[in-house]
């Protein structure tokens, strides 16, 4: 059995931009797309106090009402949970070379109220 799932939450580093596919039956107008990009600081103790470590980004994408959802309610620098799988990304960079990334393809997401993430984080 192969399970691929992820769970975290981070900032929004842009505002999300939404786009369309073409048309399709569930959408005429085409398929919404949103992409968001999420900064997540790890922490660690050091004596008395948290300290920040270096960030990781992780790309996600939204894919139908949930893109215009997400999309409508979110902004640069405002903090989510998401939830959804990894997907891998491959594509050849206009001098020819082969470029990968790993993506997140999102499920779900809820809101994280301001201020609280970040103390209740700090185990």
């Amino acid at each position: 059995m192969h399970i691929n799932r992820v769970f975290f939450s981070g900032r929004l580093t842009r505002d999300p931009d939404v786009q369309k596919t073409g048309p399709s039956r569930a959408f005429p107008d085409g398929t919404p797309v949103c992409n968001v990009s999420l900064a997540q600081n790890s922490r660690k103790k050091e004596g008395d106090r948290w300290v920040d470590g270096d960030p990781i980004y992780v790309d996600v994408t939204f894919w139908g009402n949930r893109a215009e959802s997400f999309s409508k309610f979110h902004k640069k620098g405002d903090e989510t949970y998401i939830e959804g799988r990894l997907r891998f990304d491959t594509w050849e960079d206009q001098s020819g070379g082969k470029r990968t990334r790993l993506k997140v393809d999102a499920d779900e997401w809820q809101f994280v109220p301001r201020g609280k993430a970040t103390e209740e984080a700090a185990f």
